[in-house]
């Protein structure tokens, strides 16, 4: 599968995937993070951060999706 977001205001700065649930994880240059599901690219959650993260990391668990961030 091939996702492409909608036009974003903001660059992106990190990007990760969880492909086996079709999601793909952003945060742009102004420091929100969004879940957007990649079958019908709408933004699933949007969360604004304090500041840049370093590193974002997602992992498929057995109670569900996990996303590991961190600051700088």
């Amino acid at each position: 599968m091939i996702w492409s977001s909608p036009i974003q205001e903001f660059h992106f700065s990190n990007l990760v995937t969880l492909p086996q649930m079709h999601l793909a994880i952003t945060m742009d240059q102004k420091k929100t993070i969004k879940v957007w599901n990649c079958q019908d690219r709408d933004a699933l959650a949007v969360l604004p951060m304090p500041q840049p993260c370093y590193c974002m990391e997602a992992y498929l668990t057995k109670d569900g999706p996990f996303l590991m961030v961190s600051e700088p």
